[in-house]
């Protein structure tokens, strides 16, 4: 899907690819809420973690070609306020799995999908 038939889609939303020279933008949002990070790892939020964030991807690309006709995300299930704000952009509950987690333990997931038109 194109970002401008995504942007169709979301019109709430910019919606743009983002690149190394957001990562200190990107920084500033991820320790706006430590609270999140801490959840994945006990060690503070480096910029060598939001690089990574920004280039990783997955080593099949073929799925990127494909119609895309929902997007899904997951989110933390015991975080309301989360489930909230993207309840009010129309995604709905699915799935609850479980995900290890560094420092041992693991951590209760929803998945959330919208559908697009």
């Amino acid at each position: 899907m194109k970002l401008a038939t995504l942007q169709a889609q979301l019109p709430d939303f910019e919606i743009r690819l983002l690149t190394l020279a957001d990562q200190e933008a990107l920084l500033k949002l991820e320790q706006s809420n430590p609270r999140y990070h801490q959840y994945f790892s006990p060690e503070p939020l480096t910029m060598t973690e939001v690089q990574h964030d920004l280039t990783a991807h997955p080593d099949e690309l073929a799925a990127l070609q494909a119609n895309i006709t929902a997007i899904q995300l997951t989110r933390v299930t015991a975080d309301e306020g989360v489930a909230r704000f993207w309840q009010k952009l129309g995604f709905e509950d699915g799935n609850q799995l479980f995900l290890p987690l560094k420092a041992g333990g693991r951590l209760a997931v929803t998945t959330m999908t919208r559908l697009l038109q």
